[in-house]
């Protein structure tokens, strides 16, 4: 019996180290909702597109994003609201049954092209083979970012893309009608010039949101004490050149199981000497004083760019 207790006891206190220095990953996770669109464009699934669109944009900028699908099948199954900007309050239950950090919602409140020469007419409105001299496609979106831990109002913004073409050819009938019947994946939207307009906008709104978030990545191999590979790579805007601090992140717990401490350790600067599309070289320039030897699962967040 003396025996069986000292190997719980040993068990106990095994358990307990690990958490007192339990290593924790510092990027956090963001859900992106489908945004509300105007009522004319409901049908036309606008509002999930510039979701989707949103989400890729997050995903190249080193976010960690949950997957739109697995976000939909969640709020659905447990009736909550799945577009839109949501209230704190909302936000924080979502929070809690996604296991994400942040909710991002938005709102489209604006969604046209305009012919410039006509005083404001509508361009979906005329008929087809009209030819206009100059029209602007504009796109505007209010978001919404909050912290579910708090229900805080980290961000709200507005983000707007114009896209503006000379002697447009009008090929089709109102926008309405182009839209209920365009693949959003093909390049005719993508090259299109409202689709131009709406991919303006949704990198004007992740730029916003990327000041909320610097680019971090993880170790996920040491090659040797100086160099050591990320997960992080060309697709998600790593260069060759770009240099990153490294550090560590580690947590203490109470008898509860609790964090009630987080210590960031430098363990010095490193500049990016290989770049694959999904990973990263990088190689040590400075080590922090005293600063112990880089392994898996320490942290590197970005300090400068090589891009100009």
């Amino acid at each position: 019996m003396k025996v069986r207790i000292a190997l719980i006891l040993l068990a106990l206190l095994v358990t307990i180290s690990a958490w007192a220095q339990e290593p924790t990953r510092a990027r956090k996770r963001i859900a992106v909702l489908s945004f509300d669109a105007p009522m004319e464009y409901r049908t036309a699934q606008l509002g999930n597109v510039i979701g989707d669109m949103l989400t890729t944009a997050l995903v190249k900028m080193g976010l960690e994003v949950i997957e739109r699908s697995q976000l939909e099948a969640v709020l659905r199954e447990q009736q909550l609201a799945r577009s839109g900007i949501v209230d704190p309050a909302t936000a924080v239950e979502m929070g809690k049954i996604l296991g994400v950090d942040y909710i991002l919602g938005g709102r489209i409140t604006e969604f046209g092209i305009r012919d410039e020469s006509q005083l404001g007419g509508v361009i979906a409105q005329f008929s087809v083979g009209v030819r206009v001299k100059r029209s602007t496609a504009r796109v505007k979106a209010d978001v919404r970012l909050i912290d579910v831990r708090t229900g805080r109002i980290l961000m709200a913004e507005t983000g707007e893309g114009r896209e503006t073409r000379n002697d447009l050819t009008l090929v089709g009938a109102k926008l309405f009608d182009w839209l209920a019947g365009v693949d959003f994946g093909s390049r005719e939207w993508a090259e299109s010039q409202i689709g131009r307009a709406t991919r303006k906008a949704v990198d004007d709104i992740a730029k916003k949101i990327a000041v909320y978030f610097p680019s971090e990545a993880e170790v996920i191999a040491v090659m040797s004490p100086d160099e050591f590979i990320i997960d992080r790579g060309r697709f998600q805007g790593v260069r060759v050149g770009d240099t990153y601090e490294v550090f560590r992140v580690s947590t203490v717990r109470n008898s509860k199981g609790q964090v009630v401490w987080t210590d960031t350790v430098s363990l010095g600067t490193a500049k990016v000497i290989d770049v694959q599309d999904e990973r990263a070289k990088l190689r040590f320039t400075r080590r922090a004083k005293d600063a112990e030897e880089v392994k898996e699962g320490d942290i590197v967040r970005a300090v400068s760019s090589s891009r100009r």
